[in-house]
């Protein structure tokens, strides 16, 4: 998954002097105050938005802010614009970003994304396989229409200047060569351990 690609970059590159920081999503959080459960309810999905990622997303850029001279690479899982542009589109999410954005602007296009690219199948095995009770609702159609979502945020991003580090994630020989295939991308140009 995404968490645990992103502290393997991060792994990787720190073996090679680069210092780096991982700004996670943290869904155990989300779980134990029910942010996860209150999804299934019918403003589930707002409810989510607003208090689980938003949160996540203050206290991120926060960090960023105020740490970003201390690292040469910061990693962030998920940037705030994909809750907008892929998960959750209703009007009452978008204005209570465009509020906090207001105040801090963390809804900026991103300057690099690292796109792992999946097969909407593939997407949803996993999620079945991992069987948390929040996901199993989800049929295999939605994970067709968040890939076309996906897509179409790359395509923003790029028009709009970000640089999008794409990486195939099932044409990888091994996940070691995605790892080093992702940090060759992000422009550290090193050789793999024998």
């Amino acid at each position: 998954g995404k968490t645990e690609t992103m502290y393997e970059i991060a792994e990787f590159l720190r073996e090679r002097g680069v210092t780096v920081s991982c700004l996670p999503q943290h869904v155990e959080q989300w779980v134990t105050k029910g942010y996860m459960e209150a999804m299934q309810t019918d403003k589930g999905a707002q409810y989510f938005a607003a208090f689980a990622t938003l949160q996540d997303y203050a206290v991120r850029e926060s960090f960023i802010a105020t740490h970003h001279t201390l690292y040469d690479v910061i990693l962030v899982e998920r940037h705030a614009s994909t809750t907008l542009d892929v998960f959750d589109r209703s009007m009452e999410v978008h204005n209570l970003f465009a509020a906090v954005n207001s105040i801090s602007d963390f809804l900026h296009n991103p300057s690099r994304t690292i796109y792992l690219k999946n097969t909407p199948a593939v997407c949803y095995t996993r999620t079945q396989r991992r069987a948390r009770s929040t996901d199993m609702a989800f049929a295999e159609e939605t994970f067709i229409e968040m890939n076309k979502a996906h897509e179409d945020m790359m395509t923003k991003r790029k028009a709009l200047g970000g640089e999008i580090l794409e990486s195939d994630a099932l044409g990888a020989d091994s996940h070691h060569h995605l790892i080093k295939s992702i940090a060759t991308s992000m422009g550290y140009h090193l050789t793999v351990p024998v």
